[in-house]
């Protein structure tokens, strides 16, 4: 339901990339929080942001980063997002005027957050870009290469953080993924 509101929505695993090219988006490509995140500290894109959900360290490595290549972070909060006041946040968001906003937590946290703010702050792209900050800055590791290649990433991070992806990987996303690669045929 947090998406159906969404402005954009990117295809961040093989199965959606799949499932939109069975049903007639044959140029859909996957587009990952990482390569996203990647852009704007490599200087491949320049823009100002607001990054939600992204502990302290993460943060500051990818401003100094994303800063030398032209992007300027006007804002970020970390911490647990329970605690935040949504109106006080969106009133912030709005001040500051990024023209993304990052939001750096796990599914479905990060999709429902960006639904609340999705209203209350019309003129920023808002978009979830989960663990890929942390990897753009180097405090996450990021899959192989023959990983990528085989589209089977989720084992590394499942190998790397069983207790935290066991679930998502083991048990929520297998029958999501059948239910979309067997209805798009």
């Amino acid at each position: 339901k947090a998406l159906d509101h969404a402005d954009y929505v990117t295809a961040d695993g093989w199965p959606l990339v799949k499932a939109a090219q069975q049903t007639g988006f044959s140029s859909c490509q996957r587009v990952t929080g990482k390569t996203l995140c990647q852009s704007i500290s490599n200087g491949a894109i320049s823009t100002s942001y607001a990054l939600l959900g992204s502990e302290s360290l993460p943060c500051q490595i990818f401003a100094a980063m994303a800063e030398s290549h032209g992007s300027k972070m006007v804002m970020c909060i970390h911490g647990r997002s329970e605690g935040w006041e949504l109106s006080r946040l969106i009133n912030e968001l709005n001040e500051s005027s990024p023209r993304l906003i990052l939001v750096a937590l796990g599914a479905p946290k990060g999709e429902i957050l960006a639904a609340k703010l999705r209203q209350g702050v019309p003129n920023s792209t808002i978009i979830g870009v989960g663990g890929g900050l942390e990897m753009a800055a180097g405090m996450m590791p990021s899959a192989p290469k023959i990983y990528e290649r085989y589209n089977i990433e989720w084992m590394f991070r499942l190998a790397g953080q069983p207790r935290r992806m066991g679930r998502r990987y083991l048990l929520e996303s297998p029958p999501v993924a059948w239910d979309l690669l067997s209805t798009t045929k």
